[in-house]
This record gives C-alpha cells, structure tokens and sequence, in this order.
C-alpha cells in the first residue's frame, strides 16, 4: 500500500495495489496509526505519520459528529489486511529461516 502526501507533508492519497515508491519526496510505505484525526502528516524524518487527537479534533469542530465514510471504512479494512499479511509474511520468514539454519546444521555433521 503507497501513501501519497503534498509538499506540506499532508496526506492526500493512498493506493492500495502499489508497492513501489517512485517519488520519495512524497511517498512511503509507512502507513498512517490509527487514531489521527485531520490533519494528518508525514514526518520524513522520523518516518512517521502525526495528526491530532480525537479529543483535540472534537474541542476544535465541536458540532461536527464524527462518522466514517465508505471510502474511510474501505481503507481501514485494507489498511487492516495489510497489517495481517505482513504479520503472516513475516512469520512465514522467519519459519523459513529456521528451517534453512537447522538444514545447515544437519549438512555439517
């Protein structure tokens, strides 16, 4: 999943079949925490996302009712799937790495 931002580091967009940074300035693979509120931002140096908090956002809109739209819904879910593939890659990896080390281990005997 790739995270577009602006010059001013803002989130502007997110594609979620790419996997290639083709502009550094204004890409990355990070994905955004959950629980920032507009808006967020993208920190380059730090490769981290920040945003303001909910309790922050709400003493700032305070009429504004908070409710996801399908596209939010949308990208949460994949933003969640993604996660959990990552989770199982790297479990996968891992298991793999042992198994190789332990092959090794019984070559050398």
């Amino acid at each position: 999943m790739l995270y577009i931002f602006d010059d001013d580091k803002a989130l502007i967009e997110i594609i979620p079949d790419r996997v290639v940074i083709n502009d550094p300035k204004h890409e990355t693979l990070v994905p955004p925490v959950s629980g920032l509120y507009e808006p967020i931002r993208f920190d380059m140096v730090n490769q981290t996302w920040f945003g303001i908090t909910k309790d922050e956002f709400m003493k700032n809109h305070p009429s504004e009712q908070i409710v996801p739209n399908d596209t939010d819904r949308v990208m949460a879910q994949l933003t969640l799937q993604a996660a959990q593939q990552k989770v199982t890659q790297d479990k996968l990896n891992a298991q793999v790495l042992l198994e190789i080390a332990q092959l090794k281990e019984g070559g050398n005997n």
